[in-house]
């Protein structure tokens, strides 16, 4: 029966594959749907731990939410699974595998560019429900936000990219948590743009190296392990490990659209200032993180140059 049931994930998988490979609208039609899922799974989940609500359903996902390892954990998972999910359906659903794509020249440029629009719009449309489920949430069950308005009147993060520096191990809000970390949190958003200006960076510089070195420790894993249980398993340890320390600099994603899709949505409600300043922050970090990418794109080249002058 088991085998049965792999045989035909097999045959399904396959013929997702093959469509994407065949067809350039069922490419961007599944890189859409992509997109949207992962996002909406990922951002959910930490938009409901923002909340702080206290009926157990929201106390659940707050906790996910203050606490690094557990934040790391959440989006790690997600990731690991449209990981595979890209092996073995060729469905990239966020920039690294994409770009990973295109440096295999498994697609052409018409096919690079549409699906980073596609997955755009996938993570806008995500991000918008994930806003009104979110809001549905905080009205019905939480004091501070009796009505539409008192919603709206605030950004939110969403799981996107906020200015602030965590505890070591928590968000370091919560008092009850205040003694495991090690310094005090500080949110940027108080302080004044050339400072913003530089965090936004550094952590775009970070995330940066962290897609870099995702990227090696994939092929090394690829190269070292035979069986494809220890492949995902020591993939997913690297990924909750790179991912922790992205937490920290709330910088907690590789994907740039989870990280602008939210803002823009919350910012878009909101109507002030701030949405602006932060949808400018985070085209600052999104700038620097794709230094990350732009190594994937080149790594070939910088190899075998490597190679060649006997490094």
């Amino acid at each position: 029966m088991a085998n049965t049931s792999a045989t035909e994930k097999k045959q399904f998988t396959g013929k997702i594959k093959s469509l994407v490979n065949s067809s350039f609208l069922y490419k961007l039609f599944f890189e859409f749907i992509g997109a949207f899922t992962l996002i909406f799974l990922i951002n959910l989940g930490l938009s409901l731990g923002e909340l702080n609500g206290q009926i157990w359903f929201l106390k659940f996902f707050h906790v996910i939410y203050d606490i690094n390892f557990l934040t790391a954990i959440w989006i790690a998972s997600f990731t690991l699974i449209a990981f595979i999910v890209f092996e073995r359906t060729c469905i990239a659903s966020n920039a690294v595998t994409l770009v990973i794509q295109y440096k295999n020249k498994e697609i052409i440029k018409r096919d690079f560019y549409s699906s980073f629009g596609v997955q755009f719009l996938g993570g806008i449309i995500a991000s918008i429900f994930v806003y009104f489920i979110m809001m549905g949430f905080a009205i019905w069950f939480i004091h501070d936000y009796s009505n539409y308005s008192d919603f709206t009147n605030e950004l939110h993060i969403m799981g996107g990219s906020s200015e602030y520096l965590r505890g070591f191990f928590t968000h370091g809000n919560d008092n009850s948590y205040q003694a495991f970390n090690f310094y005090k949190p500080i949110d940027f958003t108080s302080k004044s743009s050339g400072i913003r200006f530089g965090f936004s960076s550094m952590r775009g510089i970070i995330n940066a190296f962290i897609i870099g070195s995702s990227f090696i420790f994939m092929n090394l894993i690829g190269k070292k392990y035979n069986s494809n249980f220890l492949k995902i398993a020591v993939r997913y340890i690297m990924l909750i490990v790179l991912i922790s320390l992205s937490v920290i600099l709330s910088a907690n994603t590789t994907n740039w659209v989870r990280l602008i899709s939210p803002i823009i949505v919350s910012g878009a409600f909101t109507h002030n200032a701030e949405g602006g300043y932060r949808i400018l922050m985070t085209l600052v970090f999104m700038i620097f993180q794709s230094l990350g990418l732009i190594f994937i794109l080149l790594s070939h080249h910088l190899i075998k140059e490597g190679e060649e002058n006997g490094v």
